[in-house]
């Protein structure tokens, strides 16, 4: 949200039921009223940020050839015609805007990426921050970093926002006894420290 309105996505995929594509961004005041959809016939809409002037998203595409028809998208917040930052995206999920750039991850297992796009564009060629990721899910990102969590591997990472080797912050593990940490998956990130979920225990864990 901002100071005057919410926004978020109706996560319709293209063709469900039969039909055409149904995905949808939306807004409403905070003192509630009626939803306006800003934009529409969306391959499921999925993450969404804000920024004074634009809202930012991902449009999954689950179930297309292979999964590289997912999209990186911008919008005025007034709606208008949507512009597309990248495109062959493989399942971009979770999105992180600072003030010039809009970042995200793309899912994929054993072959997730993380990657960067100027919010002006970047030509459909964004900027690859990491590789070789096993399903990247949630990202965050402050003045200095990048931060995600790998859920494939139990894993909370980090990489300088202007590119270079990424740092595991935290390691855990599903399959050890006790280890605590399982399946990483919700981030946030203030100046100071970052802050996760584990989307569940491992075994005989607290």
């Amino acid at each position: 949200m901002d100071g005057a309105h919410v926004y978020w996505t109706c996560a319709v995929p293209c063709g469900s039921d039969g039909g055409p594509c149904g995905g949808a961004v939306m807004s409403v005041p905070l003192g509630g009223g009626t939803p306006v959809t800003l934009v529409s016939n969306q391959d499921t809409p999925w993450a969404i940020a804000v920024n004074a002037t634009n809202l930012f998203w991902t449009n999954n595409a689950p179930g297309t050839d292979e999964g590289f028809n997912g999209t990186v998208m911008t919008v005025p917040l007034a709606g208008g015609t949507p512009i597309t930052l990248a495109s062959a995206q493989t399942g971009p999920s979770s999105i992180a805007l600072d003030d010039t750039s809009v970042y995200w991850v793309n899912s994929g297992a054993s072959n997730g990426t993380v990657l960067k796009c100027a919010q002006s564009g970047c030509a459909g060629n964004p900027t690859t921050l990491a590789s070789q990721q096993n399903a990247p899910h949630a990202i965050a990102v402050d003045a200095k970093n990048v931060y995600w969590t790998d859920w494939g591997t139990d894993v909370v990472m980090m990489v300088p926002v202007t590119g270079g080797v990424a740092t595991t912050l935290a390691i855990g593990s599903c399959a050890a006894v006790d280890a605590g940490q399982c399946n990483a998956y919700g981030l946030a990130a203030d100046a100071t420290r970052v802050y996760w979920t584990n989307c569940r225990r491992a075994p005989g864990s607290a």
